[in-house]
């Protein structure tokens, strides 16, 4: 599994097994928050914000889906001009899904060092023109970048925060695998693991055509 730059692997480990004379099996599993395909909730970057804990199960499923390409090689960032191509009637959408291709580099190590990005300027675009949006998906490891840290960092605030914006936060789900989805889809499912006390968790994504 593709991990961020600094989080801690996820780890696996035997409590009992049948080679050690058991008769059933148990493991201890360490997961990072922020590892494979996970949510990010407002708490992640705002103080007061929510926790994934604080929503409810229908927040996580989408039925008005924009999805755009947008192909990028890497360390490129996704521009105010890259999203202002969006048709005006795919703007009224609860989920904005950005595919950049980046998916084929998964494994690879520009996938977790080098990722496409997405710019301030556009997190306030974002913001500003999808009024009905509850989250943005991506097919890269995060929407920031280790050489554009400070600056993804910002764009993941701008996004969670309800900041000056009378809308509603957007979350953020990265680490999606959009290389085969159709452009047209009737509903997406990204449910996470509810955990009390933490900002964000991993999620099965799963789509009904």
């Amino acid at each position: 599994m593709p991990i961020f730059e600094g989080n801690r692997p996820n780890k696996v480990e035997a409590v009992d097994s049948f080679k050690s004379g058991q008769t059933w099996n148990s493991y201890y599993l360490g997961i990072g928050n922020h590892n494979g395909t996970h949510i990010d909730a407002p708490n992640h970057f705002c103080p007061t914000g929510k926790r994934i804990c604080d929503f409810e199960m229908s927040d996580f499923v989408f039925s008005a889906i924009t999805l755009v390409d947008i192909p990028k090689k890497a360390g490129d960032g996704i521009s105010v001009n890259d999203l202002a191509k969006i048709p005006r009637q795919k703007g009224n959408c609860d989920l904005l899904l950005l595919r950049t291709g980046f998916h084929k580099q998964r494994g690879r190590p520009a996938y977790t060092n080098n990722n496409p990005w997405l710019t301030q300027e556009a997190a306030n675009f974002i913001r500003s023109k999808f009024r009905r949006l509850r989250a943005i998906g991506i097919d890269t490891v995060s929407i920031a970048s280790l050489a554009n840290l400070a600056a993804g960092g910002e764009s993941h605030r701008i996004l969670l925060d309800q900041g000056a914006f009378k809308s509603s936060p957007v979350m953020v789900i990265e680490d999606l695998n959009l290389a085969y989805i159709p452009m047209k889809i009737k509903r997406l499912f990204a449910i996470p693991l509810f955990v009390t006390k933490v900002d964000s968790m991993p999620c099965t994504a799963f789509i009904e055509a």
